[in-house]
């Protein structure tokens, strides 16, 4: 059983109101029990000492159940933010063909400009026309290089960041695993020391 202050601090779900809520609790209850040792009968005592212990095991199940929480939030915050890198790719490989489709396009006109430099008509303008498509040519192809570059990093930082997803999975199933096994020392605990006031 656990007191009125302690399970309004579970309510809150705040850690520093829980800790400081079993610290109080544990003070007073140090106190009673004392106290009782002195003046109350054996059954009285263990049943104060049963109700102090399970109190502080409740206390350390809600800062493990907080651990826990913490962790899930971090696993979904860095979901999300591999779920964004992942959008950025897709927006660098959609401007990468872009890039890409505006290049053959150019091309193509830097033939077209390549064939009216054999007529005499454009004779004069062949060399304008000549270096303003090399211009643009020289632009999307740093444009280009640009977009590759980009899109390698951030596959980079998508794959090194799931890769991490594991070991965060791993840590929260560890540490699920580390509370199973303290309530069920507790319990066993509580049940041998129960057993031995009975008899």
């Amino acid at each position: 059983m656990s007191t009125p202050a302690r399970k309004e601090g579970a309510k809150r779900g705040s850690k520093r109101n829980a800790r400081s809520t079993s610290v109080a609790t544990n003070g007073s209850t140090d106190l009673l029990v004392e106290s009782l040792c002195t003046h109350t009968s054996p059954i009285k005592r263990a049943r104060v000492q049963e109700e102090y212990e399970l109190g502080d095991l409740n206390n350390r199940l809600v800062d493990c159940i907080n651990i826990v929480k913490r962790l899930e939030n971090d696993k979904s915050q860095l979901e999300i933010k591999i779920q964004g890198i992942e959008n950025k790719i897709s927006r660098s490989e959609a401007g990468f063909n872009e890039k890409t489709s505006q290049l053959d396009d150019l091309k193509s006109k830097a033939e077209i400009g390549k064939q009216l430099q054999r007529t005499d008509k454009l004779q004069a303008s062949r060399q304008g026309i000549d270096n303003m498509y090399r211009s643009q040519l020289n632009e999307a192809n740093v444009a280009v290089k640009h977009a590759r570059e980009n899109s390698a990093k951030a596959t980079e930082k998508a794959a090194r960041l799931k890769i991490r997803l594991p070991e965060l999975s791993a840590n929260i199933h560890f540490v699920s695993l580390e509370i199973a096994s303290v309530i069920t020392d507790d319990l066993s605990n509580q049940q041998d020391l129960n057993a031995s006031h009975r008899s």
